[in-house]
């Protein structure tokens, strides 16, 4: 087929000349501008890549930071519902609760010493009536739901100082803890339910605290310590919610 076109090429190129007409004009390729690849846009096409990397890799950065920001998202949300999950069934109760297990507390807890002490503030001369004081302690109570910790602790300590002997005193010492326990502050926390189970001992808020110094025990990597309060909850606090976390946590150690 090839030797057929140079062929035919030539036959046609010898009777042009014997006819005496110019023969066709060579057309150099670089006549052609469409398609042609110069050095510019050869160094245009390559910064568009170049940007386009670039985009990608921002890209992947941002999702990186969107996924790590929805995983601290997710943790803070499952500790905030531990918190809750707790919830606060005296709210509407005008007498504390009856019948609670008074024991000693277990020899690996705090000392009494390092229980915080009471407040030199002095409390007003006009103590209010119950009424007023369910109101203090519902508003810090809304401030501790809001999230707004640090906050929450100031409101429930200034109601303890002006009602150390209230129907929700305990109740108000207890979510100290709990905001304490939020912020990481483990110290505090700790002493906050050592404060419960040493001042209220008849509260039922007291196998709570003692849950939550075991979880304390076990973050601080005492073993022995977190045992021995979780036995503690089982044997006194049967049949509770606190009971049944103490004893997976058991089944654990």
């Amino acid at each position: 087929m090839k030797l057929r076109l140079c062929l035919l090429i030539s036959a046609s190129l010898q009777a042009c000349a014997q006819q005496g007409q110019p023969l066709p004009s060579v057309i150099e390729p670089n006549a052609y501008e469409l398609g042609r690849v110069t050095p510019a846009s050869q160094e245009a096409m390559l910064d568009v890549i170049n940007q386009l990397e670039q985009l990608q890799q921002e890209v992947r950065t941002l999702r990186g930071s969107f996924e790590e920001q929805n995983f601290r998202i997710r943790k803070l949300e499952q500790r905030q519902t531990q918190l809750y999950q707790d919830l606060d069934h005296r709210l509407d109760a005008q007498q504390p609760a009856s019948g609670a297990v008074d024991t000693p507390l277990p020899e690996v807890m705090p000392t009494p010493d390092d229980t915080p002490p009471p407040s030199t503030t002095t409390p007003p001369a006009v103590i209010a009536d119950q009424g007023q004081a369910k109101d203090t302690y519902r508003h810090a109570y809304e401030t501790l739901k809001q999230g707004l910790y640090s906050e929450a602790i100031v409101e429930f300590e200034a109601f303890l100082n002006n009602y150390p002997t209230n129907d929700y005193s305990d109740n108000a010492q207890y979510w100290i803890g709990e905001a304490y326990l939020v912020l990481n502050d483990h110290a505090s926390a700790q002493a906050a339910f050592v404060a419960v189970a040493k001042r209220y001992p008849d509260s039922d808020k007291v196998r709570d605290a003692l849950l939550k110094l075991g979880y304390i025990a076990l973050d601080q990597g005492d073993r022995n310590k977190a045992k021995v309060l979780f036995e503690q909850i089982v044997q006194h606090y049967p049949n509770t919610t606190a009971a049944h976390l103490a004893e997976k946590k058991l089944l654990k150690l």
